[in-house]
């Protein structure tokens, strides 16, 4: 069974800003993710500013990507 629909890992490493989460919620629901893993610098606690957040999301359905979804305008 599979976390709730954007719940965030209360990691200590992760400090996601307000903002950043709620930029996260509407990724997620804009393509209805089940579930949103965050990996790179920011999971490991090696974030400087101006890193960029890297996102891995689980839907349904297998499909398009989101990279290629953004990409065609959906």
């Amino acid at each position: 069974m599979l976390a709730k629909p954007l719940e965030f890992c209360r990691l200590k490493l992760m400090e996601l800003t307000k903002e950043q989460k709620n930029e996260i919620k509407k990724i997620g629901d804009k393509y209805n993710l089940k579930l949103m893993i965050i990996h790179g610098s920011y999971a490991t606690g090696k974030a400087r500013p101006g890193s960029d957040l890297d996102v891995a999301g689980l839907g349904e359905k297998p499909g398009k990507s989101l990279w290629q979804q953004q990409r065609a305008g959906a």
